[in-house]
């Protein structure tokens, strides 16, 4: 019975462990992430494909009969251009009655100018470009939007199975009780902060990333948290890094439906990268390459005015090619503006190819409570490209102003460019006079949005 019992522990934890990974309708891990599918194998005018075009030059060539020639003498009088031969005195109009020289093409004189009247026709090949628009079909079977409850009946048949041999068998042996604890949904984790073993920040070596605990550190150094860095080493706000593997900081934050798994007291804390600090001394200004990688399980609760992955990306910096999966982030303030972000909260430079996969949301009773699936508040200089959110977002509170956008809360004189969101965004007010802002893609823009859904 015990070889049995042993058998059917690891069959459990596989089961489990399988259960835990997102679902999609593909067998080669790919995430869905709209568009064609088994499901919509060909593009059609519901789903609003419009392929983009490359411009084709014209194949026109000039001929004579396309330039106008245009005189403007370049000559300079000398004393042979005068017939007594003296050069008249400054201010003096004097006709230079025995000048020989002739205006011609070999004197400068006499220039062609382009002057085509050509118009374009098929005879000469161009084609203006063409803009294109992406394919609004959504597959909810392909997005694993059907596949929660068939998931639920496995995980009943597995207590099930459970039951019935604890049933039978009385003791239990020691493996069994170290799978079960691995899978804990609030397990304890304790983070020590490390230090990467590869890599000097600096743009031609730049830090390697591949656990929690050098993720946290690197936190530290950019933020000058001398509890994580020491005293001996330096803050460095202008920091490069990159991932080198996918991190999970805590398992299981988010239940099937999105939302907090318990109240969180069990969850590691994560402290945003870069902040405003007392005079901007702590704005990250470096390059964060995720290199396709993700991060699981960030879990933020914090009163602070700047909160995400970054708290606050500067002018010239770039965060790019990450997605944030299974993770809450949570910011509230009674006395500063509160900008929300899983990437970012406030962004004056680059975010480009992330995306984010888990739940946000911003409380605030001041002025601006801002919410984004991907960047609370996107300023004059920053810049979102190619990104896309599928968690909630949400803004509540008693500010004058709340804030929820699919992508950017509020985008402020900045830019975004094909972007998409397809997560649910809801904008609260508590206060009768509270303005209530929310969109798919912004809740409120000043700034230029293109090539977004």
């Amino acid at each position: 019975m015990n070889i049995r019992k042993r058998l059917l522990s690891f069959i459990i934890c596989g089961v489990m462990a399988l259960s835990a990974c997102p679902l999609t309708a593909f067998a080669d891990d790919s995430v869905y992430t709209g568009g064609l599918c088994e499901h919509h194998r060909e593009h059609n005018e519901e789903c609003g494909y419009i392929e983009a075009a490359e411009e084709s030059p014209c194949t026109h060539e000039h001929t004579e009969e396309c330039y106008r020639l245009v005189t403007d003498c370049v000559h300079e009088h000398t004393v042979e251009c005068y017939s007594d031969g003296i050069l008249p005195a400054e201010g003096e109009e004097k006709t230079a009655d025995a000048c020989a020289h002739v205006c011609g093409e070999e004197s400068g004189c006499i220039t062609k100018e382009l002057d085509c009247n050509h118009e374009h026709s098929e005879e000469c090949g161009y084609v203006p470009a063409k803009e294109g628009s992406p394919c609004g079909y959504w597959c909810e079977i392909c997005a694993g939007e059907t596949e929660e409850s068939d998931k639920a009946d496995v995980t009943d048949e597995i207590e099930e199975t459970d039951e019935i041999d604890k049933t039978e068998e009385i003791d239990e042996t020691d493996e069994t009780e170290e799978s079960e604890k691995s899978f804990s949904p609030m397990s304890e984790r304790a983070i020590e902060p490390k230090e990467p073993d590869n890599g000097d920040g600096s743009k031609t070596d730049p830090y390697q990333i591949g656990t929690a605990a050098e993720l946290y550190w690197f936190a530290g150094l950019v933020n000058g948290d001398t509890s994580i860095i020491g005293n001996e080493t330096q803050q460095n706000t202008a920091a490069w890094a990159e991932l080198t593997a996918d991190i999970t900081i805590n398992d299981n934050v988010l239940n099937a439906n999105g939302n907090l798994n318990g109240d969180g007291s069990d969850f590691e804390q994560w402290t945003p990268i870069g902040d405003y600090g007392e005079d901007g001394e702590k704005i990250y200004t470096g390059t964060f390459d995720g290199n396709e990688k993700t991060i699981s399980g960030l879990y933020i609760d914090r009163d602070d005015g700047y909160i995400g992955l970054f708290g606050y990306i500067g002018n010239g910096a770039m965060v790019k090619n990450v997605g944030i999966v299974d993770s809450y982030i949570n910011g509230s303030s009674s006395s500063l503006n509160v900008s929300v972000g899983a990437i970012c909260g406030y962004n004056s430079g680059n975010v480009e190819n992330c995306y984010n996969k888990g739940t946000v949301s911003s409380t605030g009773t001041v002025i601006g409570n801002y919410a984004g699936g991907v960047c609370g508040r996107n300023m004059n200089t920053g810049k979102i490209e190619n990104c896309y959110n599928t968690g909630a977002v949400s803004s509540t509170g008693a500010a004058s102003s709340n804030y929820a956008g699919g992508v950017c809360g509020y985008n402020d004189e900045g830019e975004i460019s094909n972007c998409y969101n397809t997560g649910a965004v809801s904008s609260t007010g508590t206060d009768s006079g509270s303005g209530l802002y929310a969109g798919g893609v912004c809740g409120n823009n000043y700034g230029t949005v293109k090539n977004c859904y």
